[in-house]
């Protein structure tokens, strides 16, 4: 029996390492104090836009599917951003079964001159990242981006983008995601909290840190040519932008250093979370499942140096943090409980990961103050201890999403894409 025990202990030990090391690692990229950056040319915007003929050319690609009530926004807010007419045009990818999306696309071009649609003809995925493969070769610009039908981007977005990129050599740019519907309930305000950490805090921190920079799916953009060179997006990932960043991560490990370079820039674009579980659960569970894929593929990479390895496997961890850290807790009192010997030496790496555990909702909370500012003081305590308790709640459903995930992918074998439905909850925000 004593045996059986040790071996279990032994396995307890090996976990809480490791979800140990992945504590270190974020306890690293929250120590970074940078923010995403600002882009204050010298003269500023307003000079900028006065160079028309140094301004590079711009292609958007706007995948859209079953998206006809609310995609007028998301390419109304993109024809109206300050950047000139005649050097950004946008790109409305469609599904051929999708007849509601494809007039509204209709009616968009013939309203905006900048504005186009394509429906893509390829059988092989009805994927997000096949669409954007498929408009890639249609776009004119230097520049290419994608942003999604649901988005309202700001309106010197397009400008931050060349510069950065065109003027200050930037391969690739990632803005800030904003899920704004906070009031629509406790799920909501989570995700947005989250949202605001991720954003605001780790991307930045990990482009400081020279890691992996994983994209989130809407406003990034590329030189075209590089993203051409390094073979565009994988038309079978769930989570095309996740994997898109790592793969950039280690096609500038295989080169000379700093000669890939990313930015994350302070650019923002609203979003709507997910208003019912269901929905969440079915977009989380892609984005887990995606996450898995890349994960698998790039794992087997084995032709790379162990630093690089290493990199890659935390940040391939990263969005797996709730379900590891609710098992984590689950086994280290398990550990706790069975007064075995051998654990003595790991107790304070147990009461350490236990400690972050209050480190990582606290962190969360006041990312979301910082964004969602209130005029009333209390309700940004009450929000602050809200989020920062009720974090583990929130892992719980990561956790049965992470499970979904795994289902899908092993035993169901199932790769289809799970659509998110939108309501345009965020239409009335204002800046």
């Amino acid at each position: 029996m004593l045996d059986i025990l040790t071996l279990i202990a032994g396995l307890l030990i090996v976990y809480n390492f490791l979800w140990f090391i992945l504590n270190i690692y974020n306890l690293a990229l929250l120590s970074v104090k940078k923010k995403p950056s600002r882009l204050n040319p010298r003269g500023g915007f307003k000079l900028l836009r006065k160079r028309t003929k140094l301004l590079p050319k711009i292609s958007i690609l706007l995948p859209a599917y079953k998206e006809g009530k609310i995609i007028e926004k998301s390419v109304g807010a993109l024809y109206h951003s300050n950047y000139p007419k005649n050097k950004f045009e946008v790109l409305i990818l469609l599904e051929r079964d999708d007849p509601e999306t494809i007039k509204v696309a209709k009616e968009l071009s013939k309203k905006y001159r900048n504005v186009r649609f394509a429906i893509v003809k390829s059988k092989l995925y009805k994927t997000k990242p096949n669409a954007l493969n498929y408009g890639l070769p249609l776009t004119n610009g230097d520049i290419v981006g994608v942003i999604d039908a649901e988005d309202i981007v700001e309106k010197n977005l397009l400008l931050k983008v060349a510069y950065a990129i065109w003027f200050k050599g930037y391969h690739a740019v990632q803005g800030v995601l904003d899920m704004v519907n906070d009031a629509d309930g406790w799920k909501n305000l989570m995700q947005r909290a989250e949202y605001a950490f991720w954003f605001r805090r780790a991307l930045p921190g990990l482009e400081y840190l020279g890691l992996p920079i994983p994209f989130g799916g809407s406003t990034n953009f590329f030189r075209k040519d590089f993203l051409i060179s390094i073979g565009g997006w994988k038309p079978t990932n769930l989570t095309e932008d996740f994997e898109l960043g790592i793969r950039i991560y280690h096609h500038h490990q295989r080169i000379l250093k700093d000669d890939v370079k990313v930015k994350v820039i302070h650019s923002i674009t609203l979003e709507e979370s997910p208003t019912s579980w269901d929905s969440w659960l079915r977009q989380r569970t892609r984005w887990q499942q995606g996450k898995i894929q890349t994960a698998r593929e790039h794992i087997s990479k084995l032709d790379r140096s162990y630093s690089s390895k290493i990199y890659t496997y935390l940040t391939l961890l990263q969005p797996h943090v709730g379900g590891i850290t609710l098992s984590g807790v689950i086994i280290s009192i398990l550990a706790l409980l069975m007064k075995v010997t051998i654990l003595t030496p790991i107790i304070p790496i147990i009461y350490f990961n236990f400690v972050f555990i209050f480190i990582y909702g606290i962190t969360h909370g006041i990312s979301y103050i910082n964004i969602a500012k209130s005029k009333k003081k209390i309700n940004s305590i009450a929000k602050l201890i809200i989020i920062s308790f009720t974090m583990p709640a929130y892992w719980l459903w990561q956790w049965i999403a992470d499970i979904r995930a795994l289902k899908r992918e092993y035993i169901d074998k199932n790769k289809s894409w799970e659509k998110t439905e939108h309501k345009g909850r965020h239409f009335t925000r204002k800046r």
